[in-house]
C-alpha cells in the first residue's frame, strides 16, 4: 500500500556545517563554514534543477565513471575466459632449401605456405570457469548501479543543501534590514531621552550579530555551489545554483514491512552478493570437475615443394596436404590445486552468505529508522508552518496596532524579525523532511527513478 506525500521545494541537509548554518535565527553565530569566497574573477555559475543535477551527475561523475569502468573491464575480463572456444587460424611459411632428408621446420616438414586452426571443443572446467567470470562481471554492472544510486543521493543532498542556504540567505537579509531599522530607532529614541545607551548598543550588537550570520551562509552557500560542481564532474573553479522548482509528490510504502520488502527487493548491493555467491558456486564446480577429458580441435594445412626432396625420400609426393580432426586429453592425478580451490571457493561462499544476511538485517533496521525520521521530520515541519503563521499573524496585528497609535516602530520590527527566523526555521524543517523522503527512496530503490527528468 502506497501513501501520499506531497513534496514542498525546498533543501535538504547533510553536512553538519550547512545545517548549522540554517538555525541563524536560534542560535549564535557559529565557528564552522570556513572562510568568504576568494577575491577575483567570477567562477562560472549554472542554474540547474535537482533532476538535471543529478542526470549530469550520472552522465559524468568520476565515481560513476570508475564504477562503469570496472564493468566493462569484467566484460573484457569474461571474453579473456571465453578465449579457448572461440576458433583461432594462423598462416604461415616454413620456406627452407633442403639438402638431403626434409627435417622439421617449426613443428612441421618445409613447406611454401601452412596454415594451423585451432580451438577447444570441450573443456568443462573452463567452461565453469566462464559461467564463473559472467556472473562476476553481472556483480560489476550491479556494482556501478550501487554507486550511481550512491551518488544520486549524495548530489540530491548537496543540491537541497544549497537550496535551503539560498532560502535562508534571503531570510537573513531580511533580518538584518529590520535590525538595521530597529538601531537606527534605538539611536533616535536615545536623542529624545526615551531610551537608555544600553538599548542602543544591544541593537547594534543584534545588527552586527546578523550581518555576521549572514556573511557566513553566503560564504556556506558558495562552498555548496562549488561543491556540486566537484560532484557533478564540472571545471575547477565552477558553481552550480539550485533553480525553484516545483517537486513531484513521493510515492512512499506506507508501513514498515513494505518499506523493508521493497528495500530488500531492490538493493543492488543484495543482488551483487547473489551474482557473487552464483559466481563462487561456478568457481567450486570448476574445481571439482579438472578429472573430466579436454577436447581440442587440431587442423593443419601445408603446401610443400619438391626442391625439399620430398620426392626423393618418401613413395609418393603430394603438393597439397592437409589433416582435421580432435585431440583428447583424460587427467589421471591433478595434484592438490583443485582441491584446494574447492575449499577455497567454499569459504567464499561462506563469507558471502553472511555478509548477505548481515545486510538484509542491516536494511530492515534502517529502513524502519528511516521510516520514523522521516515521521519525525514531516512532525516537525508541521510545528514549524503552525509557528510561521503565529508570526504572520503577529506582524499583522502590530501592523493594525500601529495605525490605531498602540504599537510603535519598535514593536513592529521586533514582530519582523521573529517573523524572519521562523520563516528560515519553516525553511530548515521543510529541507529535512524533504531529504528524509529521498534517502527513503533511495533505501528502497526508488530514488533513480524519481529523479529521471
Amino acid at each position: 500500500m502506497l501513501t501520499h506525500v506531497q513534496w514542498l521545494p525546498g533543501g535538504g541537509s547533510a553536512l553538519g556545517v550547512l545545517c548549522s548554518l540554517l538555525l541563524v535565527a536560534l542560535a549564535g553565530p557559529p565557528n564552522v563554514c570556513g572562510q568568504q569566497p576568494s577575491v577575483g574573477a567570477e567562477p562560472a555559475v549554472r542554474v540547474m534543477t535537482l533532476k538535471e543535477t543529478v542526470a549530469l551527475a550520472l552522465l559524468q561523475n568520476p565515481d560513476v565513471l570508475l564504477a562503469r569502468l570496472d564493468g566493462q573491464a569484467a566484460q573484457a575480463r569474461t571474453q579473456t575466459v571465453a578465449d579457448p572456444f572461440s576458433l583461432k587460424v594462423s598462416v604461415g611459411s616454413g620456406l627452407a632449401y633442403t639438402t638431403g632428408f626434409p627435417m622439421n621446420v617449426g613443428g612441421s616438414g618445409p613447406s611454401l605456405v601452412n596454415a594451423q586452426a585451432s580451438m577447444t571443443l570441450y573443456d568443462r572446467p573452463q567452461r565453469l570457469r566462464l559461467m564463473e567470470s559472467k556472473e562476476r562481471a553481472k556483480a560489476a554492472v550491479l556494482g556501478e548501479e550501487e554507486k550511481r544510486r550512491t551518488v544520486a543521493i549524495d548530489v540530491a543532498r548537496v543540491h537541497l543543501d544549497a537550496e535551503a542556504l539560498g532560502q535562508a540567505r534571503e531570510q537573513l537579509m531580511r533580518e538584518a534590514e529590520s535590525l538595521e531599522r530597529m538601531a537606527g530607532i534605538r539611536r533616535a529614541e536615545a536623542e529624545a531621552g526615551r531610551a537608555l545607551a544600553l538599548d542602543v548598543k544591544v541593537a547594534a550588537a543584534d545588527l552586527a550579530r546578523a550581518k555576521q550570520r549572514l556573511r557566513e551562509t553566503e560564504s556556506a552557500l558558495h562552498q555548496a555551489e562549488a561543491l556540486l560542481a566537484f560532484l557533478l564532474g564540472l571545471d575547477a573553479g565552477a558553481r552550480v545554483t539550485p533553480a525553484g522548482e516545483p517537486r513531484p509528490p513521493v510515492l512512499l510504502p506506507s508501513s514498515v514491512p513494505g518499506a523493508r520488502q521493497a528495500a530488500v527487493q531492490n538493493h543492488p548491493a543484495l543482488a551483487n552478493l547473489d551474482r557473487q555467491m552464483a559466481a563462487s558456486q561456478f568457481r567450486l564446480r570448476a574445481a571439482k570437475s579438472t578429472h573430466w577429458p579436454v577436447i581440442r580441435l587440431v587442423s593443419q594445412y601445408s603446401m610443400f615443394s619438391r626442391f625439399n626432396n620430398y620426392d626423393s625420400f618418401y613413395n609418393r609426393f603430394e603438393r597439397h596436404n592437409g589433416q582435421i580432426g580432435a585431440s583428447f586429453e583424460l587427467p589421471l592425478f591433478t595434484g592438490k590445486a583443485p582441491r584446494a580451490a574447492a575449499e577455497e571457493a567454499d569459504v567464499e561462499q561462506e563469507r558471502l552468505r553472511i555478509q548477505r544476511e548481515q545486510l538484509e538485517r542491516k536494511l530492515a533496521l534502517d529502513t524502519g529508522k528511516r521510516l520514523q525520521d522521516r515521521d519525525d521530520a514531516w512532525a516537525y515541519h508541521d510545528v514549524a508552518s503552525l509557528e510561521l503563521d503565529a508570526a504572520r499573524e503577529r506582524v499583522s496585528v502590530m501592523l493594525s496596532r500601529s495605525a490605531e497609535g498602540r504599537a510603535s516602530l519598535a514593536d513592529i520590527e521586533v514582530a519582523r524579525v521573529d517573523e524572519a527566523r521562523k520563516w528560515a526555521e519553516f525553511y530548515r524543517s521543510r529541507a529535512v523532511a524533504s531529504l528524509r523522503d529521498l534517502e527513503l527512496l533511495a533505501e528502497t530503490g526508488q530514488l533513480l527513478a524519481y529523479l529521471q527528468p
